[in-house]
């Protein structure tokens, strides 16, 4: 992931941007994949 953000500044802008909202756990692999609440990215830490 650290080769990712450091090629792409796109990428590290829109991963500093996160507010938590939740908006996008339905679009989440992890979590559509495991349905556990834990693998929500909102429950996720930065």
């Amino acid at each position: 992931m650290g080769e990712l953000l450091g090629k792409y500044r796109s990428l590290q802008v829109y991963m500093d941007a996160c507010v938590h909202c939740g908006a996008c756990s339905d679009k989440c692999h992890y979590f559509l994949g495991t349905a556990d609440p834990k693998n929500m990215p909102v429950a996720r830490g930065t």
